[in-house]
């Protein structure tokens, strides 16, 4: 069978579309290739397929949100690094990305919804490639 997500180096996570293809957009202007999924167990049913580096979540999602993706991610032996995004108010970011950082996650950036390209990019440039 073949893979068909192992170039994948980027996977985002996040419900409302138009956000998810942005993001996407976005990453693959910074030559990354990514793949986007609606909700944390759709991320964790493919991240096994992928050569990801890093995970872009939103928190608040149906069926899986960002906070228990982050406790299923810091139970596997790869702690592959996120990049946060919610529309909430930055406190709650904040300590969404202290939880998932004591969970033994990197968190490389927070990211209020709203946040341009260049915000993104700005905090991709942290990852080792």
């Amino acid at each position: 069978m073949m893979n068909t997500h192992a170039d994948v180096k980027i996977i985002i996570v996040d419900d409302d579309p138009d956000i998810s293809e942005f993001v996407q957009r976005t990453v693959e202007a910074a030559g990354f290739s990514a793949v986007r999924t609606a909700d944390g167990r759709e991320c964790l049913d493919i991240l096994d397929e992928t050569n990801a580096v890093c995970i872009i979540s939103d928190i608040v999602m149906p069926e899986m949100d960002g906070v228990e993706l982050f406790n299923q991610l810091s139970q596997r032996a790869d702690k592959i690094p996120l990049i946060l995004m919610s529309g909430y108010e930055g406190k709650y970011l904040v300590n969404t990305a202290m939880l998932a950082s004591a969970r033994g996650l990197t968190v490389l950036g927070a990211l209020e919804k709203g946040f341009s390209a260049s915000d993104l990019i700005d905090v991709l440039s942290k990852l080792d490639r």
